[in-house]
């Protein structure tokens, strides 16, 4: 689970960070960003090939030069195999994704309410 932040400049070309992700992607293992944090899997390639959607502009995304801008898709929450992205106002509905992809149970009704 990558959370977004506000200021992830020491994070730009993060080299054990990249690496790290790259792992777990092979590994296969769900992964989750939110916010700027699909970010950090665009820097490590791991957002390659897949469709994703971000919290970052398309004027950010151009200026970090690591996104497939035609992978975004304009959407609050995108699922493409084992990675999730989501736009910080979709944290509720990015939360929900990342349980039904665990097989969680839980009240959805719950946080409605």
């Amino acid at each position: 689970m990558l959370p977004g932040v506000d200021d992830f400049e020491h994070l730009v070309n993060h080299k054990e960070l990249a690496s790290f992700l790259i792992k777990v992607n092979e590994h296969r293992l769900l992964i989750g960003a939110i916010s700027s944090a699909p970010y950090l899997l665009s820097m490590s390639g791991v957002l390659a090939d897949k469709k994703f959607t971000t919290g970052l502009t398309k004027e950010q995304r151009n200026f970090l030069g690591t996104f497939t801008e035609g992978n975004f898709e304009n959407s609050p929450v995108v699922v493409d195999d084992n990675i999730i992205t989501a736009r910080g106002s979709a944290f509720i509905n990015f939360a929900f994704r990342f349980g039904d992809c665990l097989n969680l149970e839980y009240q959805k009704e719950w946080y409605y309410s």
